[in-house]
């Protein structure tokens, strides 16, 4: 697999747009705009981006899912309550949420939108659960980063369930800060990479939830950063900066790695395909 050949998808929060980059500088090639589709709500938050079987699977905050051809030919939506990430498995659609006691924080999706099963109830508001990132290995194992908002406060998990909605493990994660963590999540040779929000840190864990190592600069008193994440070839890539707010490389040490800049601000969702060589054309800017 040559890595130069594969794009790098990001969405641009609080926008409906959708950017591919090239992996190893970080040079824009081109994007999608979802405006003109239908929507439920006249804003528009471009939250998470996966590709899977030449369709290309958008996940906004206000409006749910949106899927697109490798033609760029948008095809089909639908609503999803306040979405915040998404994954593609098995021909079936995880979808990340916020959570009552009638809705799940996890609903899983036909690849048309029907709604299957869903799990992780809590309720009722203001307490809910929030799930913000999803990653499913082949072994049928779902990561998810949720977080609990109670009236007392907010706390941060890290969850390991069956793709049926069965617990198999979960991790409570301190922070410190008194506020949530859970944003991206991305596993990698066998370790699980964590954008943690509020503290401007990539933490990494192995597959049984066990802390290995964490990079950053750290917590902000008037920022904070990263919402997405993705770790191949030894690399990986988060918006990890502020008050830049843009995307950075790193070695997965941590080392930084200067060779990679972005030009795409108040990033959201990172995609990364790694299976084979990326299919989806290259056309002109706009």
């Amino acid at each position: 697999m040559n890595l130069k050949e594969i794009f790098l998808w990001i969405t641009k929060r609080s926008t409906a747009y959708v950017f591919w980059t090239k992996w190893d500088t970080g040079e824009t090639i081109s994007f999608i705009s979802y405006y003109a589709a239908p929507h439920t709500s006249p804003d528009y938050s471009a939250e998470d981006v996966f590709i899977y079987k030449d369709k290309i699977y958008i996940a906004d905050y206000y409006n749910g899912v949106y899927v697109y051809n490798n033609n760029l030919q948008f095809e089909r939506n639908w609503y999803v309550q306040n979405i915040s990430t998404i994954f593609v498995y098995k021909d079936e659609v995880y979808t990340g949420s916020q959570a009552t006691n009638t809705v799940g924080a996890i609903k899983v999706y036909s690849l048309t939108g029907t709604l299957k099963r869903q799990w992780a109830f809590y309720g009722p508001a203001p307490a809910f659960y929030n799930c913000r990132g999803i990653f499913i290995l082949t072994n049928n194992q779902l990561f998810a980063s949720m977080d609990k908002y109670e009236t007392s406060g907010a706390n941060s998990y890290l969850y390991i369930y069956n793709i049926n909605g069965g617990e198999v493990s979960k991790l409570d994660v301190l922070n410190g800060t008194g506020r949530p963590l859970a944003w991206g999540l991305w596993a990698y040779e066998k370790e699980l990479y964590v954008a943690d929000y509020n503290q401007c840190l990539v933490r990494v864990f192995d597959l049984n939830l066990t802390f290995k190592r964490q990079f950053g600069p750290g917590y902000h008193d008037t920022g904070s950063s990263p919402t997405g994440v993705v770790a191949a070839g030894k690399r990986v890539v988060a918006n990890i900066t502020y008050p830049e707010n843009n995307l950075k490389k790193f070695k997965t040490d941590g080392t930084p790695d200067p060779t990679f800049t972005s030009t795409v601000t108040s990033p959201g969702g990172i995609y990364l395909p790694t299976v084979g060589k990326q299919y989806l054309p290259i056309v002109g800017m706009g």
